[in-house]
């Protein structure tokens, strides 16, 4: 590409042959069949990509030319791709763009729009050859559509992320508006385009206060209900505008204050008293007129708090409104009733009762059937009549010399002595051998 060739422009801008075959008169579609849609494709392509690209929101057929001028020479085809572009509502004439706009104020406009006009364009775009309908392609002026639309749902986003209150700031007048999206719409034709557009969307309305008074209204995001300017809404809008205007004459009448005052000191140094005290004068009236304009201003701003403080009520009172229905049904669809929930913690206490009884009777054990208590109790006193006494003094061991003593055994005496040999193993003889040992 050469060094004036834009970065976006497609690779094959530097191929002599590709491009002076992009370049020549297209021939329509039935003769070419195959070189038709490729051609449109591409210079479709690239337009809407130009006018992304450098914010060309309008153009006509001489300022394509220019901007895609190659060596001194420009493409021969763009009559007949800004009327397929036409069909397939990638751009538009201005004029209809306006009109449309002009014309969508009622049903029966939108009916002639929708039901007439814009089937009888299609048809005589369709059937008039593009030679026949060249000159008023190249003195039409058109609109970039998709670019129209993208932008002004920018606006719309942009507006929406600045808004801190919803019942003042939706309104802003135009002059402000179109200070704010400058970077957006650089003109004053593109950003009527763009209003148009967001009107169309039912995004914003206008409304014509006074000869150079216009003001607008934004639509709050999901909004369902018809948007419209009503009289509370501009009532809100002149107390702004109060406010903003006392807050003008406020701070210029402190700067004129400060002024008389140092106009004073000067004629003292000067030696000029009697104009110092004239100075003194006019500082006197000022100020009078400075406190009323500042109580003014006091009592505007309290409105609009108050304003924005009912804003918030209603938001709160809408929220506690949703709460309480979403309680109700939940309580509706889990079957929640106070009878419902005495009822089941009722049958929970029978439960944990019963529970209590079955641990309680678990923990009993098992009653011993051969013996009763009484029949214990009394061998228990006839083994202590014998005088067999407890003696806390006995180990366990002297407990079992007692008991051996008992049975007549000696520790020392009467057992015999242990084995000293080493037990040997005896085989068996067989049972034929012993019964001849037997036999003799």
């Amino acid at each position: 590409m050469t060094q004036n060739t834009p970065d976006y422009f497609p690779a094959c801008w530097s191929d002599d042959e590709r491009m002076g075959a992009l370049f020549s008169v297209v021939r329509s579609s039935s003769t070419n069949p195959a070189d038709y849609p490729a051609k449109v494709k591409f210079w479709t392509e690239l337009i809407l990509l130009t006018c992304s690209r450098t914010h060309m929101f309008i153009w006509d057929y001489t300022a394509l030319c220019e901007t895609f001028k190659r060596k001194n020479a420009a493409p021969q085809c763009l009559t007949a791709v800004i009327q397929e572009m036409l069909r397939s509502g990638a751009v538009q004439r201005l004029d209809d763009f306006k009109r449309e706009q002009r014309d969508s104020q009622g049903w029966l406009s939108w009916s002639f729009q929708a039901l007439v006009k814009k089937p009888a364009v299609f048809a005589r775009d369709l059937v008039w050859p593009v030679g026949e309908n060249s000159k008023s392609l190249q003195m039409d002026r058109f609109v970039a559509v998709g670019l129209v639309k993208s932008t002004a749902e920018e606006v719309f986003n942009r507006h929406q992320l600045s808004v801190t209150n919803d019942t003042t700031d939706h309104l802003v007048p135009i002059s402000v508006l179109s200070d704010q999206v400058k970077d957006l719409c650089p003109t004053e034709e593109v950003f009527d385009l763009i209003l148009t557009q967001l009107k169309r969307n039912k995004q914003i309305v206008e409304l014509q206060l006074s000869e150079k008074e216009k003001i607008a209204k934004f639509a709050k995001p999901e909004q369902t209900e018809t948007l419209d300017i009503t009289e509370t809404d501009v009532g809100i809008f002149r107390l702004q505008k109060t406010m903003e205007d006392l807050e003008s004459r406020v701070k210029k009448l402190s700067e004129d204050s400060e002024k008389c005052m140092a106009d004073a000191r000067l004629c003292i140094q000067k030696g000029l008293k009697n104009s110092a005290l004239s100075a003194l004068r006019r500082r006197k009236a000022v100020e009078r007129l400075l406190e009323k304009n500042e109580a003014a201003l006091n009592n505007v701003h309290s409105l609009l708090l108050r304003l924005h403080e009912a804003n918030s009520d209603a938001m709160v009172y809408d929220a506690y409104k949703v709460g309480v229905a979403a309680i109700k049904k939940t309580f509706a669809d889990g079957g929640l009733t106070p009878d419902s929930v005495n009822t089941t913690m009722d049958e929970m206490a029978e439960v944990l009762e019963s529970h209590g009884d079955i641990q309680q009777s678990l923990a009993q054990g098992f009653a011993d059937v051969s013996a009763s208590d009484a029949d214990l109790d009394r061998e228990l006193d006839e083994l202590l009549s014998e005088g067999h006494q407890y003696d806390p003094t006995l180990t366990c061991t002297d407990d079992v010399t007692a008991a051996m003593m008992g049975l007549g055994i000696d520790d020392k005496g009467d057992l015999p002595e242990a084995p000293s040999d080493r037990p040997t193993r005896v085989i068996a003889k067989p049972a034929q051998q012993r019964q001849r040992e037997t036999a003799t």
